[in-house]
């Protein structure tokens, strides 16, 4: 997961496996074809996380960063 933490938090809102590990992608899978509850609950939990992502939001905490990297030099 190289979008980090804030993304995606394995096993609340998504899975999270190596990119190359192909077993592990295959089981992930199988895990989501045989519990539809857990897309339906994995989607709607990201699907909330999503919301802290908007333009609005981001630009906010770009400018909060940036005004505070300005600030202590």
């Amino acid at each position: 997961n190289n979008g980090g933490p804030d993304l995606i938090q394995d096993g609340h809102d998504g899975t999270i496996v190596a990119a190359l590990d192909h077993e592990a992608i295959v089981n992930a899978i199988d895990r989501y074809k045989q519990n539809l509850d857990l897309v339906k609950l994995h989607g709607e939990r990201a699907r909330e996380k999503a919301k802290n992502f908007t333009w609005e939001k981001m630009g906010a905490k770009y400018k909060e960063a940036w005004h505070e990297l300005l600030t202590t030099i």
